[in-house]
């Protein structure tokens, strides 16, 4: 009986154009006028999955990776929420490695 509950999937938090795999939500939250969307202080955590990795349109998925961890830490930082998680179960390209600098 945790005071929090998941989101449906593909949801956008108020104020923000980029939608989120899932949300863990306080268990009282409603979506505005069923469309999704979701106020910031209803938001406990947000959530990316991935099977295969993050791809990107120029055949550079570190420079997609980035702009996940921007999206996540503006989403943080703005709306006062303390958890992101990308969930992958395997990478595309290693985005760790020293040729993506």
């Amino acid at each position: 009986n945790l005071p929090y509950k998941v989101s449906e999937p593909n949801v956008f938090i108020l104020g923000s154009n980029v939608e989120m795999d899932a949300l863990i939500l306080n268990k009282d939250a409603k979506s505005i006028m069923n469309s999704g969307i979701y106020n910031p202080e209803d938001v406990v955590a947000m959530l990316e999955f991935k099977s295969n990795g993050i791809y990107s349109h120029q055949n550079n998925p570190f420079n997609k990776f980035i702009d996940t961890c921007k999206h996540f830490y503006k989403q943080l930082k703005d709306n006062k929420i303390s958890v992101a998680a990308y969930i992958t179960i395997s990478e595309v390209a290693d985005v760790f490695s020293s040729n993506n600098k």
